[in-house]
């Protein structure tokens, strides 16, 4: 049995960094397990080759604060980038992008909300620049350990965005990233991290393929998922909440359910009637399986992994 869910992994590893042209330039430290994995290192401040130029595929940009403060714009080179398809940069830089910043190729769009890279930054005005990117499919900001809370998803909205496929961002405690999150009904993949107790699910206006819910606490109304008759691919880590099995019966599509660090999962042995479920992942949950584990035949799915549940 595989220990690893397949179907929601390779779902986001579609708007993910391509496996050619893999390119980084910032800090030596940052840059160097990309480079373990074959990505070819630039210098910070310097126009790359012309063959290089061609050949970039993927571009992260990891500069040092010091290399930050001193180059405070995105490199000019990058609009000249025609084969550009995944991009990761700090978020002060994509709040000083010019209109013509960034290459018509480009499909995903990662933002580094580091600690960092936080200083002198006014959180509660940072905003996209306007810049229409009518060919985005993936746009996410990753919050690091220590940086301060994003109250907003920087007011990017389907107007400027409106091929968004995946998103993936960090919820407030107030729920005002939830209001912008209303706006988009072209998503079909949704990564939320920090839940807390809001009603996700009264914000999420698009048909989902996939939900990957990280942190929750014990009045997160996971029941009100039924809403999303759509969904494919669920993910839950680290719910406080109670986790009630028998509701993604009302899944009629559900294919995957990934379950990790969740305590209070019960009626385990109704997810026997949810008819396309084929990949079934449970991880210290607590032993919900307990007296029911025998009833889940591995020939029946394509994963079952609840040996550690």
């Amino acid at each position: 049995m595989s220990s690893q869910p397949k179907l929601i992994t390779q779902s986001k590893s579609t708007y993910g960094p391509t496996t050619h042209g893999v390119y980084c330039l910032g800090s030596k430290s940052e840059c160097s397990h990309l480079e373990e994995d074959g990505a070819v290192r630039l210098n910070w401040g310097k126009t790359p080759e012309p063959e290089q130029l061609a050949n970039i595929q993927s571009l992260y940009l990891l500069p040092t604060t010091v290399q930050l403060a001193k180059s405070p714009h995105l490199p000019d080179f990058i609009r000249k980038l025609g084969q550009l398809r995944f991009l990761e940069l700090p978020l002060p830089l994509a709040l000083t992008l010019q209109p013509d910043a960034l290459p018509a190729s480009l499909e995903s769009l990662t933002l580094l909300h580091w600690e960092q890279y936080a200083g002198g930054l006014n959180i509660k005005d940072a905003r996209w620049p306007g810049l229409t990117l009518t060919g985005l499919k993936s746009f996410s900001i990753l919050s690091g350990f220590g940086a301060p809370e994003l109250p907003s998803l920087l007011g990017v909205s389907n107007e400027v965005f409106p091929q968004l496929e995946h998103l993936s961002c960090r919820l407030d405690k107030k729920g005002e990233v939830l209001a912008q999150l209303a706006d988009f009904t072209s998503l079909r993949h949704l990564e939320l991290e920090f839940a807390y107790n809001h009603n996700i699910f009264a914000s999420i206006n698009s048909p989902l393929q996939s939900l990957s819910l990280e942190g929750a606490n014990k009045e997160f109304p996971l029941a009100r998922i039924t809403v999303i008759p759509t969904l494919e691919l669920l993910w839950l880590n680290g719910i406080k909440a109670d986790i009630n099995c028998a509701l993604f019966q009302a899944l009629p599509n559900l294919r995957e359910i990934s379950v990790l660090n969740s305590k209070k999962v019960a009626n385990a042995q109704e997810l026997l009637q949810c008819p396309k479920l084929e990949s079934i992942y449970f991880l210290d949950c607590g032993n919900p399986f307990k007296g029911v584990k025998n009833q889940f035949q591995e020939a029946k799915y394509e994963m079952l992994d609840i040996d550690f549940s």
